[in-house]
This record gives C-alpha cells, sequence and structure tokens, in this order.
C-alpha cells in the first residue's frame, strides 16, 4: 500500500512540474486549463503525502492527526479549485 501511494505522489510530483512549465508557456484559456491540471496534480501530491505519513505514522499525538488533517485539507482545496478553473476554462472555449 505504501508503495502504491509513494507511486502516486511521484508520479503527481512530476505532474506539477510538467503542468507549471506548460502553465508559464502558454497564453489565454490554454493557460487556465494548464493551470487548473496543475491545481489537481498539486491536490493529488498533498493527499497522497497525507495518506502516506498516515500509513506510516509511527507516534499517536493529537497534533500529527490535525497537522495530517491540515494537509489533507490542503490537497482536497488544491483539487477542488483545480477542478473549478478546469471546467471554467472548458466553458470559455
Amino acid at each position: 500500500m505504501n508503495v502504491l501511494i509513494f507511486t502516486l505522489g511521484m508520479i503527481s510530483f512530476c505532474a506539477v512540474v510538467v503542468f507549471s512549465f506548460a502553465y508559464r508557456r502558454s497564453q489565454g484559456n490554454t493557460r487556465m486549463k494548464n493551470q487548473g491540471f496543475m491545481n489537481i496534480s498539486m491536490g493529488t501530491l498533498f493527499l497522497s503525502l497525507a495518506g502516506l505519513e498516515y500509513a506510516t505514522l509511527t507516534f499517536k499525538s493529537p497534533l500529527g492527526y490535525i497537522l495530517l488533517a491540515l494537509i489533507a485539507l490542503i490537497g482536497l482545496v488544491c483539487f477542488y479549485y483545480g477542478y473549478k478553473r478546469v471546467q471554467l476554462s472548458r466553458q470559455k472555449s
């Protein structure tokens, strides 16, 4: 399970880098679509990071669970706004 989450995180990291470069080189509606895909990839990266940390959590501190929840929440927000941006760019084209 940890290997699967780690692999998802690495693929998400590569996608963030690729869409970041594509975002900087594009203009107009394509730029907005690339930014949306970059946000979706970043949200997936944060969620996989939170999942990996939860799977390998060795201490049972409430602060650790709060930080994991915060990381997962940041991932969900990035994923949501990336999805909304991609939908908006599809409506404009």
